[in-house]
């Protein structure tokens, strides 16, 4: 008779007990993959926002995947090596290449020379062919970056075409992972 009782209170019981729901637990959230002009937008405020090196240097950021190089001159080491240390802070960025050179930043005239420059070995560039996807040129006081992933399968082709529009350019290759 006992057992009787305890069954029909168990019964009348599980009537007006809710068995709990599973909780979803919330997705976690990922941030938004950044393309290279955002990393490179995001790294670049973030540097400049320091006073001294927006005031006496002259940073140029790119960025391929989550790798960052940072380009251009730098009155002191101390300011390039902030530059860099603020960049490696950000959590969207996996590596820093820092090619800032010590000196003062590059006049007008020479940035202009620089861009001219920068046109045609791009162009010349696309026209054959020999950029692969990942992969650019840039130019900083007649020093030519290539820069990208696999830079080293196609870099004789490239060097020849840089070499044959300007003769006195040095070639910096930056192999990105």
């Amino acid at each position: 008779m006992k057992f009787f009782y305890m069954a029909l209170i168990i019964g009348l019981l599980s009537g007006c007990m809710h068995k709990p729901e599973a909780i979803d637990s919330p997705a976690p959230i990922m941030q938004k993959t950044l393309s290279n002009d955002e990393l490179a937008n995001q790294v670049y405020m973030a540097i400049t926002e320091d006073h001294d090196i927006n005031q006496y240097t002259s940073i140029r950021v790119i960025a391929q995947g989550h790798h960052v190089v940072l380009l251009g001159q730098s009155p002191k080491g101390m300011y390039s090596n902030k530059a860099e240390h603020i960049t490696n802070l950000l959590t969207s960025t996996d590596q820093v290449f820092n090619y800032i050179t010590i000196q003062e930043p590059l006049s007008h005239t020479t940035r202009t020379r620089d861009l001219a420059l920068n046109t045609e070995i791009q162009n010349t560039l696309r026209n054959q062919s020999l950029l692969k996807s990942g992969q650019i040129v840039t130019t900083e006081n007649k020093v030519v970056y290539f820069i990208g992933s696999n830079i080293f399968e196609n870099y004789e082709p490239v060097e020849k075409v840089i070499l044959k529009i300007e003769p006195s350019a040095t070639i910096i290759p930056i192999s990105l992972p």
